[in-house]
């Protein structure tokens, strides 16, 4: 009942979470292991079920072939599994093999994307009660700027555990801000369930401890007299963290220093390959963010930015009070956060940025709020709505291009036209990343487990005694115009000198090459999985 009165009252509201489910479900099979293929077009979604997995059947997700990291979400999605598996509709432990049972894996995929759907209705529902209940505003500009962007469109259709930081992420913030309507210890223990939970999710969420801290002290008056709430806040939170969070850090220490070596110690390490032809972070901030966020959304963001810190700085230094002290808030919020990326480097992208999108969503729909004047509402109405088609119109050239064949699809037609059946192919390492044709992929894979195919396959590279008569690659003239140094530009290089010729090419729907504008964007941005794809003969 009350769901139905809520959706009475939000008639709108409830249209676009309609309209966001919809499109999640319009891609649901996009990408996923099917009869064709055997393994995800993004292959974190294998990590994190073979997580899942390992976290029931070994007590932790911290082994090789796993999504290594805090282990809430695989223990949450495990139990969120247990009715299906029960109804007898998924069992994720029957599957033995990666090439084996590809309709149970298919299905099983469907139900985990549900599990991220699920994340993303209530992040926005969430985001509606922060806009109303706090900011005493209507949420329709701020939802309409969340849900239309390109970081959430393409992240909501993957099991992967990004949206459903999100949501703790945004659930931690209303929870913060109802102790800062009435700050009380109640309110503020309440409070440390969830920011725990968020870094129990996903490490990246850390940031929120320091939320946590500067919460207290921005909205509790005399706070080192009531020091003892915030220590009993901080206790509730460590005790969430280790128990639902690391419990396996005992016995798995090594998987968690190995963890944070290959993201915060060797991912950067490889920035300096990168030929951006400008500082990392002018690229960033100006070419990659707006690509991620949406160039609409992100100007509007940059304005919204500006226009907070001037009134905030008003409000301080000349009239001595602070008026929009919720508004610092969530500043303070997204600053940090913003600073916990920069170790990343130009790792610092795609569903990284995505612990910002609620700070940024939330400041510029309160900024344009603030901007509806009544004598000129109807020009800033007619204005922003104009913006938001366009925004529109960029965010779905990311959904088009799950509704076209993808050059996986489309080049395995080809081969199967065109190269003679027991011809030998030679395909890179490793091949399972490097977004292969369909139907070589599964072959490969099929061999491996010793099951005959049409084709025969070589692993190579630049320093291969004899190469194969076809080649396959993947995204050349990424690694030929981007990078200093690849073991690809060593093996094209090789190809040229033995007289190899381009004979097919296959791209991806070209509207994304129209946001993202070329392929250092493309490949940067992290929100494609699909790469063209190029066969060489030799003459």
């Amino acid at each position: 009942m009350k769901l139905l009165k809520w959706i009475k009252i939000n008639k709108t509201l409830t249209l676009v979470i309609v309209f966001y489910i919809c499109i999640c479900l319009l891609q649901i099979r996009w990408g996923i292991p099917n009869q064709n293929h055997p393994f995800n077009y993004q292959m974190d979604e294998w990590h994190q079920l073979e997580a899942v997995r390992n976290t029931f059947t070994h007590g932790t997700p911290n082994i090789a072939g796993s999504a290594h990291g805090t282990m809430f979400q695989f223990i949450l999605s495990g139990v969120y599994l247990i009715p299906f598996v029960v109804l007898h509709i998924v069992n994720p432990l029957a599957i033995k093999s990666s090439v084996g049972n590809l309709l149970v894996q298919e299905r099983l995929f469907e139900v985990l994307r549900l599990n991220t759907l699920l994340f993303g209705v209530l992040s926005m529902v969430f985001l509606i009660k922060i806009v109303k209940k706090y900011f005493y505003t209507s949420p329709l500009v701020t939802l309409l700027l969340f849900t239309f962007t390109p970081v959430w469109i393409v992240l909501s259709n993957f099991f992967k555990y990004d949206i459903a930081l999100t949501f703790w992420i945004i659930f931690s913030t209303y929870m913060l801000l109802q102790y800062a309507e009435n700050p009380t210890q109640k309110n503020y223990l309440l409070a440390a369930i969830p920011n725990a939970l968020a870094i129990a999710t996903k490490v990246s969420a850390i940031p929120q401890l320091g939320i946590f801290v500067i919460t207290f002290f921005l909205f509790t008056s005399s706070p080192f007299r009531k020091i003892s709430v915030l220590i009993k806040g901080l206790l509730v939170f460590s005790i969430i963290f280790l128990f639902l969070g690391i419990p396996d850090i005992f016995f798995h220490w090594n998987g968690y220093l190995s963890y944070f070596k290959d993201n915060i110690v060797s991912g950067p390490m490889g920035d300096s390959n990168y030929l951006l032809g400008m500082p990392a972070w002018v690229y960033l901030l100006f070419i990659n963010f707006p690509n991620i966020f949406g160039h609409i959304f992100y100007v509007l963001f940059i304005f919204s930015l500006i226009y907070w810190l001037t009134t905030l700085s008003v409000e301080k230094f000349v009239y001595k009070q602070l008026q929009h002290k919720k508004e610092l808030f969530l500043i303070i919020s997204c600053l940090i956060y913003a600073c916990s990326l920069i170790i990343l480097g130009l790792g610092a992208t795609g569903n990284r940025l995505l612990v910002l999108l609620p700070f940024l969503t939330l400041l510029t729909g309160l900024f344009i709020r603030q901007i509806f004047v009544s004598r000129y509402k109807r020009f800033i109405i007619i204005f922003l709505f104009s913006l938001f088609l366009l925004q529109l119109a960029e965010t779905a050239n990311f959904v088009i291009a799950k509704l076209v064949s993808s050059p996986e699809e489309t080049s395995s037609i080809w081969i199967q036209k065109h190269i003679a059946k027991g011809s030998e192919i030679g395909i890179e390492n490793i091949p399972i990343y490097q977004s292969l044709p369909d139907v070589v992929l599964k072959e490969f894979y099929e061999e491996q487990n010793k099951i005959s195919s049409r084709y025969m396959y070589q692993v190579i590279d630049a320093h291969t005694l004899k190469l194969p008569h076809f080649v396959i690659i993947t995204d050349y003239q990424f690694d030929t115009e981007y990078l200093r140094d690849s073991v690809k530009k060593d093996l094209l290089q090789r190809l040229q000198k033995e007289h190899y010729r381009i004979v097919a090419q296959f791209s991806p729907y070209h509207g994304l090459y129209t946001v993202l504008g070329n392929e250092l964007n493309y490949r940067l941005a992290g929100l494609t999985m699909t790469r063209p794809i190029t066969i060489y003969e030799k003459r």
